[in-house]
C-alpha cells in the first residue's frame, strides 16, 4: 500500500499523463524543457558490482525475467520477496552477451544474443536466437528451463531489442520475430518454425553511426522503436512480413538517449533514458508531445509492467551506469531491477 505522500504523487502524475496523451501538439521533446516527476523507487534485486541487467520479461506468474550483458546468462528474479536470490535459469558459452526478450505464448520466450565490442563500435562473431520453455520450469529441479536454439544470423552485428509480430487472424502468417541490429541500424526478422531470417526494414529511423535502433515494442500493428543515437522515440503501421507500410511518425526527439521502453494499456510510452548525471524513465504520451521524466535509476536499460498483483508497478532494468562501461571508467554502482509504481498498467 502506498503512503499517502506516494498516492497524491501517483494521483498528480495520473493527471498529468491523462491531460498529455490527449495533447496534440507537436511531437518534440525539447532539451530542457521537459518535466520532471519524482516517484518513489524501489530495489527488487541488486547483483554485483559489474553486472549490467541488459532487458527483462514478467512471466504470468509475477516472476521476472532477466538477460545480463556482462555475462551469457538468464536469471529469474521474486519480485515478492527480495531477499531472494536470483536463480540463474541458463548459462551459455558461445556468446558474449544475453540481450532481448519477449514472450509469445504463456511461459515461452526468446532471447537474442550479441557478440560485440561497445568500446570500438565493432560486432564480432554470430549471433543467435534461442527458444526459452519455462513449461516444464521448476525451481527445484536444476536446468529444467528448456533451451534451443532456433536461428543464426550470420550479418548481424549487434542484435539488442526483441519483439513478436502475432500472426493474423487470418493465418497469413505465422507469428515473427523482429530484433533490433543497433551497430547495423535494420530490424531482422525470424519465423520461429524455420528459423528463417530476412531484414525487413533498413531505414533513416533505423539507422546511426553507432548506437541506431535499439528498443522495439508492437501494439496493434503498429511498430514503435527507439533509436539511441537520434534520440527518437517513432511508430510505424508494418505488415505480416515487418515491413513498414505507413508513415513514420515521431512521438519523441532530443532531450533524452532512450533505450528501451514499455507500453501501458492506452499506449504511451515509458522509455528508459541514460545520460551522464542524469538517469530515469521518460513517459512519452501516446500521441507525442510534453514529456514527464521520472528520475532515481542507475543505467536504466528496458521497463516491463508487472503481472497480477504487481501489475501497477513498473519495473525497470539496471547497468549500474551505461557510461562508465562505455567509456572505460571504473564502474561503483550495482545493476539490477528497480520498481517504480507508475500508476498506469501494461
Amino acid at each position: 500500500m502506498p503512503s499517502l505522500k506516494s498516492l497524491l504523487s501517483l494521483l498528480s502524475l495520473r493527471a498529468i499523463t491523462l491531460a498529455l496523451a490527449h495533447n496534440s501538439s507537436n511531437p518534440l521533446l525539447a532539451t530542457g524543457a521537459n518535466l520532471t516527476f519524482a516517484l518513489p523507487t524501489h530495489p527488487v534485486h541488486t547483483f554485483p558490482v559489474g553486472t549490467w541487467i541488459e532487458n527483462l520479461a514478467v512471466r504470468e506468474n509475477g516472476q521476472i525475467i532477466a538477460t545480463d550483458d556482462t555475462h551469457p546468462r538468464i536469471y529469474q528474479i521474486d519480485p515478492y520477496y527480495s531477499h531472494t536470490p536470483a536463480l540463474l535459469l541458463h548459462e551459455f558459452n558461445n556468446t558474449a552477451s544475453i540481450l532481448g526478450i519477449v514472450e509469445t505464448t504463456p511461459d515461452v520466450f526468446y532471447v537474442c544474443t550479441a557478440n560485440y565490442s561497445s568500446a570500438k563500435l565493432e560486432g564480432y562473431g554470430e549471433a543467435y536466437i534461442y527458444r526459452l520453455d519455462m513449461r516444464p520450469f521448476s525451481s527445484s529441479i536444476k536446468n529444467s528451463a528448456v533451451i534451443s536454439k532456433i536461428a543464426t544470423l550470420l550479418e548481424a552485428k549487434a542484435l539488442d531489442g526483441l519483439t513478436w509480430l502475432e500472426p493474423r487472424d487470418d493465418a497469413e502468417g505465422e507469428g515473427l520475430l523482429l530484433i533490433s541490429d543497433f551497430l547495423a541500424g535494420v530490424i531482422w526478422s525470424v519465423k520461429p518454425a524455420t528459423g528463417a531470417v530476412a531484414m525487413p526494414i533498413n531505414s533513416t529511423y533505423t539507422r546511426s553511426t553507432g548506437f541506431g535502433v535499439n528498443g522495439l515494442k508492437i501494439r496493434n500493428r503498429k511498430l514503435y522503436l527507439t533509436n539511441s543515437q537520434q534520440q527518437t522515440l517513432v511508430k510505424v503501421l508494418i505488415n505480416s512480413k515487418g515491413e513498414a507500410v505507413g508513415n513514420y511518425t515521431v512521438l519523441a526527439q532530443g532531450g533524452f538517449t532512450p533505450d528501451d521502453f514499455a507500453l501501458d494499456a492506452e499506449g504511451n510510452a515509458y522509455v528508459t533514458s541514460f545520460e551522464v548525471g542524469r538517469n530515469g524513465v521518460v513517459f512519452v504520451p501516446r500521441e507525442g508531445g510534453q514529456a514527464v521524466y521520472i528520475p532515481g535509476m542507475a543505467g536504466p536499460t528496458a521497463a516491463a509492467f508487472g503481472r497480477g498483483r504487481e501489475e501497477g508497478w513498473l519495473y525497470v532494468s539496471t547497468s549500474g551506469g551505461d557510461y562508465d562501461y562505455l567509456t572505460g571508467k571504473e564502474v561503483t554502482a550495482a545493476g539490477g531491477i528497480v520498481r517504480v509504481q507508475v500508476g498506469g498498467r501494461g
